[in-house]
Order: C-alpha cells, then structure tokens, then sequence
C-alpha cells in the first residue's frame, strides 16, 4: 500500500490530471472475464467521500458491511467509523457474512440482500 500511495504523491506533484488518473493495482488481469477487479480512479485513495450537502442528504443509502459472523459485526457496529456514520445517520444497515468480495464469493446472497434494500426504500 505504501507503494501505491507513494505513487498517488508522485502523480499529484506531476499534475496528473484527476479524472483519467488510475490505479492499476498489481493483482488486476489484463483481459480476464467478468466479474473481475479494474483500475480504481485515484481520487478513491486520495478524496474523503462527504454527504454533507443539502443534495447529498436526500439520496437513498444504505449500508451493506460484508462480515465474517455475527459476533464480528457486533464489534464493528459499536467500533466501525463507517458503520457508526450509518447509524448516526438513521440509514438502513443490512449485514451480510461475506468476503470483501461478495460479488464473486456470495453473488445472489448480495443481490437478494440489494433487492431487498431497494424494496424496503420505495415502501
């Protein structure tokens, strides 16, 4: 990671210009078949993400954490910044016991939690 970011200051002091700037991280395959991982834009390691803005508070979110079991995401949801943003903010949070990559690893677990997500927020 210290490579990366290494990198990231490097690009910004040659005024790399941000929104063609990306990532190749090395575990990226040339050429593989969907799903697969991608570039990432730089500005995902480099720009805080804010829904401070009037727009911003009215979109619909909802927070999907990915953990290992419950008791894993009984700690988070009383220690994670990001899940205690979430709940602070009175937005719905759906669990599910997953990797970080649960579009591979849990596809229709994810998509069925999705749906659901979505139907709960055009009730």
């Amino acid at each position: 990671m210290a490579a990366i970011l290494d990198s990231t200051q490097a690009q910004r002091k040659a005024n790399a210009p941000r929104a063609t700037s990306l990532v190749m991280f090395p575990w990226l395959i040339k050429g593989s078949v969907p799903p697969h991982d991608v570039p990432q834009s730089l500005q995902t390691l480099t720009e805080p993400v804010a829904f401070d803005k009037p727009a911003a508070k009215q979109l619909p979110v909802t927070y999907i954490p990915f953990i290992d079991n419950a008791q894993t995401g009984a700690v988070r949801e009383k220690s994670d910044p990001s899940w205690l943003n979430a709940k602070a903010r009175g937005w719905p949070i759906y669990t599910l016991v997953s990797d970080h990559n649960a579009q591979r690893s849990h596809p229709y677990k994810l998509i069925d939690l999705m749906e659901k997500a979505v139907q709960a927020s055009v009730k």
